[in-house]
C-alpha cells in the first residue's frame, strides 16, 4: 500500500478545509469577544463587581470572562468536536461519553489554566519590570512537571492503559528501545477504539514516568514492522534529545513572546487608563495580545516542528532498514486518520507540524534508492 485511497483523500480534503475554517472562526470571534469587551467597559463592569484581593479577582474575572466565551462557542465546538468527526466516521462514541470527555477535558484544563492565569498575575503584581523573566521560568517549570505526571495522571482519564499481551511485540520494542539508549517502563495499550477510529503511538513521560502507548486501532490495522517504524520514529526524539531541546526552545519563545508583550502592554495599559498590569479590567487586553504575538510566531514555530519530525523520519528508516514497512505505514495513517496527504502551502506552514504524507513518502523513497 503505496498511495493513499482516493475516496479516503477526497474525505480527508473536505475535511481540513472544515476544520481550517473553523480554526480560523475560532480566531476571528476571539478577537472579535475579546475586542467587544474592551470597547463596550464590560470588563471594567466585571472588575468592579468581583473586586476583592487579587487571586480571588483573577479568578473570577477568568471564570466570568472565559465562562462566558465558552458558552458562545459551545455550539462550533460541538460541531467540531462530535457532529464533524461523527460525520466522517472518525467518531464512534456517544453523545454521553463525549460530554463525559468534554467535561473531564474543562474541568482538568481549566484548574491548569487557571494555574498558568493566577501565576501571570501574581508576577504582574509582584514584578511589574521583570514579569515577563519570572513568567517565562515558571512556564519551564510547569512544562516539565506536566510531562512527567501526563502518562501517570491524565491519560487514564480519558483511556484505559494496561500492558501490552503480545510478548514478541513487546520484546521487538523493547529492544529497539535499548538500542537507541532510552530505558523505558513498559509498553502499554489504550482503548483508543472506545472512541473512535484513530491510530496514534507514543513514547509519553520524562524520566522515570516513560512508556510506550500504542492505540489498539493501530495494533489491529498494522503490522508488527510497521509498528516498529512508528516506535522507532517516536524513539527518535529522545535520541536527539527532541525533548529537552523542545522544551528549552518553547520556552525561549514563550519569553519572547512575554518580553514582545511587555512593551506593547506597558505602553496600552497606561494608554487605556488601566491601574497596571495587575488590574483585572485589563484581561481582555492581554489575552488578545498573547494570542496576536502568538499567531505571527506559529509558521515558525510549525517550521520548527517538521523539521525535526522530518529528522526522526529519517532515523527510524535508518534504525530499521524498513522502508516499505515505513510507506505503508504512512498511507495506513493518513488513510485511517482522514489526514489530507497533499496540502496546499499555505495549509501546510499554518496547521502542519509534522511533513504531510508526500514528504513522509518522498524521503522514505530517496532512502530504498541510497539518498
Amino acid at each position: 500500500m503505496d498511495t493513499p485511497d482516493p475516496e479516503r483523500q477526497r474525505k480527508a480534503r473536505e475535511l481540513s478545509k472544515r476544520t481550517r475554517l473553523l480554526s480560523l472562526v475560532d480566531i476571528v470571534t476571539n478577537a472579535a469577544f475579546m475586542g467587544a469587551l474592551l470597547a463596550s467597559g464590560l470588563n471594567e463592569e466585571i472588575a468592579e463587581l468581583v473586586e476583592s484581593s487579587l487571586l480571588v479577582e483573577v479568578a473570577a474575572t477568568a471564570l466570568i470572562i472565559f465562562g462566558a466565551y465558552t458558552l458562545l462557542q459551545a455550539p462550533l465546538s460541538f460541531y467540531r468536536g462530535y457532529l464533524l468527526p461523527k460525520r466522517y466516521g472518525l467518531l464512534t462514541q456517544s453523545i454521553k461519553g463525549w460530554l463525559g470527555d468534554v467535561a473531564k477535558a474543562a474541568l482538568v484544563g481549566g484548574l491548569l489554566a487557571l494555574v498558568l492565569v493566577e501565576g501571570l498575575y501574581l508576577t504582574f503584581d509582584w514584578v511589574p519590570g521583570w514579569w515577563w523573566l519570572i513568567a517565562a521560568g515558571g512556564y519551564l517549570v510547569f512544562t516539565v512537571v506536566l510531562g512527567t505526571l501526563a502518562p501517570l495522571l491524565l491519560v487514564p482519564l480519558f483511556f484505559k492503559p494496561k500492558p501490552l499481551e503480545d510478548e514478541v511485540l513487546v520484546r521487538r520494542l523493547e529492544a529497539l528501545a535499548a538500542e537507541a539508549g532510552v530505558r523505558i517502563k513498559g509498553v502499554y495499550v489504550i482503548d483508543m477504539s472506545s472512541k473512535g477510529t484513530q491510530s496514534n503511538a507514543v513514547l509519553m513521560g520524562l524520566g522515570a514516568t516513560r512508556r510506550i502507548l500504542l492505540g489498539d486501532t493501530l495494533l489491529d490495522n498494522c503490522t508488527q514492522e510497521e509498528i516498529e517504524v512508528v516506535i522507532a520514529h517516536e524513539l527518535a526524539h529522545h535520541v536527539h534529545r527532541d525533548i529537552p531541546k523542545g522544551i528549552a526552545i518553547s520556552t525561549a519563545s514563550t519569553l519572547a513572546t512575554f518580553a514582545v508583550a511587555a512593551l506593547i502592554l506597558d505602553w496600552a495599559m497606561d494608554a487605556l487608563g488601566y491601574d497596571g498590569l495587575s488590574d483585572v479590567a485589563g484581561m481582555p487586553l492581554v489575552v488578545l495580545v498573547l494570542s496576536a504575538i502568538g499567531l505571527v510566531l506559529r509558521p515558525i514555530e510549525n517550521a520548527y516542528s517538521r523539521l525535526i519530525e522530518s529528522r526522526a523520519d529519517r532515523y527510524a528508516l535508518e534504525s530499521t532498514k524498513m522502508a516499505s514497512q515505513f510507506i505503508s505505514m504512512m498511507t495506513k495513517l493518513a488513510d485511517q486518520n482522514l489526514t489530507e496527504a497533499d496540502p496546499s502551502y499555505l495549509a501546510k506552514i499554518w496547521f502542519y507540524t509534522h511533513p504531510p504524507h508526500r514528504d513522509r513518502v518522498a524521503m522514505a523513497e530517496r532512502f530504498q534508492l541510497g539518498g
